[in-house]
């Protein structure tokens, strides 16, 4: 049986252990280079009790973490964090990563935030796609912001948000338009080449 609990420093090894494959073989993680385990230790002693790291369990192997991160250090963005995932290879799409989400979720709402934000390539469709299925709204892409194996990628940014239960809409003007808009940066260059011809 999977068990999500909250992670404890013993699990340090293993939580960088998934982390550094990520860096290593994907563009899922914009990180050049491995975490270490002294900067592992500095990440878990700066997510107290209001930025909590989780654990996926099974049979006493972690399988997968996530966790609620500052999201930035100006004081006036404390009702927002961002959200961290990451599975195992060998067992993605086996639901581990929607229960670490969710988990992080009823954090979320635990500890009164307001939304939470996932930054993610585009190039990680399953994770674009396990964000969007437990209600998270597209709300902008940031184009050709990092580079990673001679590639340029894009970000999409996307948000939940805590305070509406029953429909992921935020109560801000315009804003719930926004997540309608689909930016797509292709369209934006004919968009543009038309107007220069």
């Amino acid at each position: 049986m999977l068990i999500i609990r909250r992670a404890v420093k013993a699990d340090l090894p293993y939580i960088n252990t998934i982390l550094n494959a990520c860096i290593k073989d994907s563009v899922n993680n914009l990180a050049i280079i491995c975490r270490t385990d002294l900067e592992a230790i500095e990440w878990f002693n700066d997510h107290g009790d209001h930025y909590p790291v989780f654990v996926a369990v099974k049979d006493n192997e972690i399988l997968g973490w996530a966790s609620l991160s500052v999201f930035r250090n100006n004081q006036g963005y404390y009702p927002t964090v961002e959200n961290s995932v990451y599975v195992k290879d060998e067992v993605r799409g086996c639901g581990i990563g929607k229960q670490l989400l969710k988990t992080l979720i009823k954090a979320g709402r635990d500890l009164e935030y307001h939304t939470i934000i996932a930054l993610i390539t585009e190039e990680n469709e399953a994770s674009i796609y396990l964000h969007k299925s437990l209600g998270f709204i597209i709300t902008g892409n940031m184009i050709e912001v990092g580079v990673k194996f001679g590639k340029m990628s894009n970000v999409t940014i996307m948000q939940f948000f805590l305070e509406n239960q029953e429909q992921n809409i935020p109560k801000y003007r315009y804003a719930n338009v926004v997540h309608e808009i689909a930016i797509d940066y292709n369209i934006m260059n004919k968009m543009d080449n038309r107007n220069k011809a």
